[in-house]
């Protein structure tokens, strides 16, 4: 019944604790051990690590949800990962503050700049913004230029009711 809190099959409700301004939700994950990343030899369980993401509302509460990760030791001596940590991107990606689901519930339009090509004989860097419907997943537009009022200009254009659907828009959405 706890799952439901969290969604995802494959994950442990440890504890759920009311916090004085949040509810707090523990969760493990019940992933096999994996392989080493560098050598694919055997791992051993070397400790936990919680880290704390924001998350969606629960019982009109705010919400953090804490995931115990597992951090893992590679025990062969040549190798060069000594340590890592687990990452699962259904849960958040590595380094995020906020959980996948709450950062795709909260944005409607997603924005990410990128270099789009170097021109001339100096390389000359032309960037460009993609507009992106997270929902869906979908490319709506890209963009000349890098600043906020190309973008602006773009959003003006649009139809008036399309635009009042969209309550969040975020930049770069990806996981660092």
């Amino acid at each position: 019944m706890c799952a439901l809190l969290v969604g995802l099959p494959d994950v442990n409700v440890n504890g759920v604790g009311d916090w004085p301004n949040w509810l707090r939700i523990v969760v493990i994950t019940r992933a096999e051990r994996p392989p080493c990343p560098a050598c694919a030899g055997r791992v051993w369980r070397h400790d936990d690590l919680d880290v704390e993401l924001v998350d969606l509302p629960c019982f009109e509460r705010r919400t953090r949800l804490v995931w115990s990760k597992s951090r893992w030791r590679c025990p062969n001596p040549v190798c060069d990962v000594v340590t890592f940590v687990e990452s699962d991107a259904r849960i958040a990606a590595d380094r995020a503050g906020i959980t996948d689901r709450a950062g795709r519930w909260a944005t409607a339009v997603g924005l990410d700049e990128v270099l789009f090509c170097r021109s001339g004989p100096f390389k000359h860097r032309l960037w460009s913004a993609q507009v992106v419907d997270v929902a869906r997943g979908h490319l709506l537009d890209v963009v000349p230029g890098r600043d906020a009022a190309s973008c602006c200009r773009w959003f003006d254009e649009q139809p008036l009711d399309w635009m009042a659907r969209i309550h969040w828009v975020t930049l770069d959405l990806s996981g660092p």
